[in-house]
């Protein structure tokens, strides 16, 4: 039988989480820029001293720990941990994990909230890895959101600095985001033709205007990371605007500098004319000035015309993403 206990004490729980995460498998993985055990660690620390959400202890009749779980809050919306919950090697993730999960529901209901997310980020050869905690979520009322994405890395370091675009095709760097006509942009690149708009119809934040409108309302705040001047480039051919791509700067603790492609689009009459390939490779040559070592882009895995062109680019799958949520209101 499975007791749930709330975790009380940071350097026992501490420990039981360094235990159980070892057995996951990008703990010792050497897959650039996936994940760093320093930084969850940190992250998880600061919000466990902050009672930034809530964190379980399942522990069997011997009062022996069997796994646990961290869900972070921030309003009226908990995130789950990366993936958590996470279970004793010899213990039944299925069972343990259904229990937590459950009693999280409970309390979260409690507290308020509204919507519990989670995401499954895995390394694009560990498929099977994320399998069990994919069940897991879907057995409990999780819905697959959004789309299946996957993320891709370019190393600047061995950028091709020599490329150069189509010769009726010229590259300026943009001052300003004009948010209505970015907004604008964006719905003509992602939203034009019926397989865009199967591809992307489900993604808010390049789909609508309004929710374009708040993730560039991310990228002025900050809150992705830096913006720089030269980040935000448009290409334009023959005099007339074809694309865009528009990139932040990120700095974090555990990872080299590295930029983060934000909105990258063509024009569907400008299509397979060189100008994406174009577009990224003068931001890399920007991001890299700037001391950057990686740069990162995620796209819908449907969305093969975006990953071919990437790939050409330079750039190399990394990972799989996966987004879930469930609504906790009775």
């Amino acid at each position: 039988m499975i007791t749930i206990d709330k975790a009380r004490n940071w350097e026992s729980y501490r420990n039981h989480w360094t235990e159980l995460i070892a057995s996951v498998q990008w703990y010792d993985s050497d897959v650039p820029m996936h994940y760093s055990p320093e930084e969850e660690l940190e992250e998880l620390e600061s919000a466990f001293i902050n009672k930034e959400g809530i964190f379980l202890l399942a522990k069997d009749g011997r009062a022996k720990i069997r796994g646990l779980l961290g869900v972070r809050c921030k309003g009226n919306v908990a995130k789950v941990r990366p993936w958590e919950p996470l279970v004793a090697a010899d213990t039944s993730l299925y069972y343990v994990g259904q229990v937590l999960l459950g009693a999280a529901r409970t309390e979260l209901r409690r507290k308020g909230i509204e919507t519990l997310l989670a995401t499954l980020k895995y390394s694009i050869d560990e498929i099977d890895s994320a399998k069990q905690l994919r069940e897991l979520y879907l057995s409990c009322d999780f819905n697959l959101t959004r789309y299946v994405g996957i993320q891709l890395i370019a190393d600047l370091t061995q950028l091709d600095t020599a490329h150069r675009g189509p010769q009726d095709m010229i590259i300026r760097n943009i001052d300003t985001i004009d948010m209505d006509r970015v907004t604008e942009h964006v719905l003509r690149a992602y939203m034009s033709t019926p397989g865009d708009r199967s591809i992307h119809g489900n993604d808010p934040g390049v789909s609508t205007a309004e929710g374009i409108m708040r993730a560039l309302n991310q990228v002025t705040s900050g809150s992705l990371g830096t913006m720089k001047p030269g980040l935000y480039k448009q290409g334009f051919k023959d005099g007339t605007l074809a694309g865009f791509i528009l990139a932040v700067i990120r700095n974090r603790p555990y990872y080299p500098r590295h930029g983060l492609i934000f909105l990258f689009g063509v024009f569907p009459e400008f299509r397979r004319q060189g100008i994406g390939q174009a577009l990224l490779y003068e931001l890399g040559k920007t991001l890299k000035e700037y001391g950057c070592e990686y740069t990162f882009v995620g796209t819908p895995k449907e969305n093969q015309p975006a990953i071919n062109c990437y790939i050409d680019a330079g750039f190399e799958p990394n990972s799989w993403v996966e987004f879930y949520s469930t609504e906790l209101n009775p």
